[in-house]
């Protein structure tokens, strides 16, 4: 029994260890530390998918008037940034405020100069998924969103 007792006692003295370290760790504190500082979104450039194929009436998109040549040439999301900001606005809604925040900054790729990909990140040796969030480029539609565990 005297054995047990030892046993029991370093293994509780092992946990309450590991626990303070992951507590105190300076690793983690600076890095969430410098994730506030950090920029919105990671531009990772363009990308080409051949196994994706899309069908889209390219002429037929923009039948109003009104719409700017630029936007009828460079599509409603015509970069990074604009990509980021719709990132913004739509995860909060689809998920909450929490999600984005704690998934910055987003990493942006754009697909075949026709799909804007942007999905969340985790802190380094974080557990958990994040979302993804595919937006056409010409017409700003959502096209999917998921998100993992």
């Amino acid at each position: 029994m005297d054995k047990k007792i030892i046993i029991l006692t370093n293994l509780i003295s092992f946990g309450i260890g590991l626990f303070v370290m992951y507590i105190l760790c300076p690793e983690r504190k600076i890095s969430q530390n410098n994730r506030n500082n950090t920029s919105i979104y990671n531009y990772l450039g363009h990308d080409i998918d051949t196994s994706y194929h899309r069908k889209l009436p390219i002429d037929g998109i923009y039948t109003h008037n009104l719409i700017p040549d630029d936007v009828k040439e460079h599509g409603v999301i015509p970069n990074a940034e604009t990509a980021a900001k719709v990132t913004s606005a739509l995860i909060p809604r689809i998920y909450d405020e929490d999600c984005l925040k704690k998934e910055m900054p987003f990493q942006i790729k754009l697909i075949n100069n026709e799909i804007w990909s942007i999905r969340g990140s985790l802190p380094q040796n974080a557990l958990g998924g994040t979302f993804c969030l595919m937006l056409d480029k010409k017409t700003g539609g959502m096209i999917m969103v998921s998100h993992g565990k």
